[in-house]
């Protein structure tokens, strides 16, 4: 397969790709026409400029700097999932960040966006609580952190009743008062 370094203007067929094969762009290149893309509010294009990234990175993951481009990769396409409502691949690819990396404060973040957004459990909003602890823990002073670790704070005990209420009723949780 060849590589193209040709501009994104430049017909690839006529360059270094040779005999009418398909040019792939560097896997950085392709993480920067997806910052295009999400600057222009083209999330579902950015994600897939990400995803391409991604796939051109796995056979070279053993070099620094590759893991470096793959986390932003996968960083930068959770911010796309995030404003495309796809809180489940923003919770995968996060955590697939911070396996790597624990303290990634843009992962914590997202994941616990992700999570308190689906409101689908206890156990989500307990897990969005804790990445909000560890994430004040990084940036005691960060406005936007503190205002979703306050929001999750206050969602989560009307969860907890709204359980309890399941326990004592055999009424479905949507028809429970709050």
């Amino acid at each position: 397969m060849a590589v193209a370094s040709e501009s994104p203007g430049t017909d690839a067929a006529t360059g270094q790709a040779g005999k009418g094969s398909a040019a792939v762009a560097p896997p950085e290149d392709l993480r920067l026409q997806g910052n295009g893309l999400f600057g222009q509010r083209d999330y579902s294009g950015a994600a897939e400029k990400y995803s391409a990234a991604i796939d051109g990175l796995q056979p070279h993951l053993a070099n620094t700097n590759t893991e470096s481009v793959r986390r932003a990769c996968l960083l930068n396409r959770a911010a796309c999932f995030l404003h495309m409502g796809m809180f489940d691949r923003v919770v995968q690819d996060c955590t697939g960040v911070l396996n790597q990396e624990p303290t990634n404060l843009k992962a914590l973040f997202r994941r616990a966006n992700a999570l308190s957004t689906m409101r689908t459990d206890i156990l989500s909003m307990s897990n969005a609580k804790q990445d909000l602890r560890m994430a004040t823990m990084i940036a005691p002073n960060d406005r936007k952190i503190m205002e979703l670790k306050e929001q999750v704070e206050r969602d989560l005990p009307v969860l907890e009743k709204r359980l309890l209420d399941l326990q004592f009723h055999d009424t479905p949780f949507w028809q429970v008062k709050q």
